[in-house]
């Protein structure tokens, strides 16, 4: 198998894939195979028919783009996926819905433990992480910044030994709640994605709610399209939106050219925008800026002191318990399909 993720950045979640795969199964792996692995992500939307081969869905998520009809997805074979949303998505069975796929981290050994606990942590977007200044604010309020763009054994290690995390970072979350570390979540970027968190939750029990932060500086506003000066420091909690009843759209994936070119066409602008916006981010801290800068520190760093006061969410112990042993069931079914040449035609 060959697996498949997105391969943009060196964000966490998704290198995990590199990480995991070759630990797990490597026997099962050869980068030349037509089966393509798709694990950790949200990446089930109409546009995975463009990746070549059958596909083995294993722990992935949706959220992103609209899915395909049943009838484009004969050759995609669902062993589970991160949570019930996605899983009526598909319309596939409850059973289907078990959990995030990082968390077969628990079969890792040396990172299936539970390690001593210490101090708060605070993990961001990965674009958040780069557009935003919030490793300042988090020195300021005396909180440990972690980089989802770091490396990766770093990150896992310093979720896993915090004491509590506060997370826009989806995969922070999930992997916080396997090292039965409690976690709040934050939404900062205003394309934050309220479906996969949902998904997730309803995965192992939890109700989703979260706190709205501003950004962290004055160019951050800029680029998150949020007026400085009318910016809300009080805490602000609220429910997100339910998903309970879906509105499913299913698109018929279209010509492969028509959609590489939207991509090209798309690519091309976003790249265009963020070259401008990155040469402003050179000059975020320049004097004109800076009076502003440091008191917007200095009242956000209050603020994400009073975050660490919100109830934390956690899934119970037997929950965790019970996924673990689906994980343990469902990569045994998987080896032993592999093996008996389930995938060949």
């Amino acid at each position: 198998m060959n697996p498949f993720y997105w391969r943009g950045t060196t964000n966490f979640g998704d290198y995990m894939n590199h990480w995991l795969w070759p630990k797990l199964i490597p026997d099962l792996l050869d980068p030349q195979d037509d089966i393509r692995l798709v694990g950790i992500g949200s990446l089930l939307k109409s546009e995975l028919n463009y990746v070549k081969g059958k596909k083995v869905i294993f722990g992935t998520g949706s959220g992103y783009g609209d899915i395909p009809p049943q009838s484009a997805i004969d050759d995609w074979y669902f062993y589970f996926v991160r949570g019930p949303l996605t899983a009526s998505k598909f319309a596939l069975s409850p059973e289907k819905a078990i959990v995030d796929g990082a968390w077969l981290i628990s079969k890792v050994p040396g990172f299936s433990s539970i390690p001593q606990k210490k101090g708060v942590s605070f993990v961001p977007h990965w674009r958040t992480a780069v557009i935003g200044n919030w490793e300042s604010v988090c020195l300021q309020a005396g909180i440990t910044y972690i980089d989802p763009l770091g490396d990766f054994e770093q990150v896992i290690q310093g979720i896993a030994e915090s004491e509590l995390v506060i997370a826009e970072s989806l995969h922070a979350a999930i992997l916080a709640d396997y090292y039965r570390t409690p976690w709040i979540p934050v939404q900062i970027s205003p394309s934050f994605l309220n479906f996969k968190w949902h998904d997730w939750c309803q995965s192992v029990g939890l109700e989703f709610k979260s706190v709205i932060l501003p950004p962290s500086d004055f160019f951050e506003c800029i680029y998150n399209r949020k007026n400085p000066f009318t910016l809300n420091l009080q805490l602000q909690c609220m429910q997100s939106p339910q998903f309970n009843n879906l509105a499913i759209k299913k698109v018929q994936t279209s010509f492969p050219i028509v959609y590489k070119q939207k991509v090209r066409v798309k690519s091309v602008l976003k790249s265009m925008r963020e070259k401008a916006l990155l040469k402003i981010k050179e000059k975020r801290n320049m004097a004109i800026f800076r009076p502003w800068n440091e008191k917007h520190c200095r009242e956000l760093s209050k603020l994400l002191n009073m975050v660490k006061g919100v109830e934390p969410l956690m899934s119970n112990d037997s929950i965790r318990e019970q996924k673990i042993e689906k994980l343990d069931a469902v990569l045994e079914t998987l080896i032993r399909d592999y093996k008996d040449g389930m995938f060949v035609n």
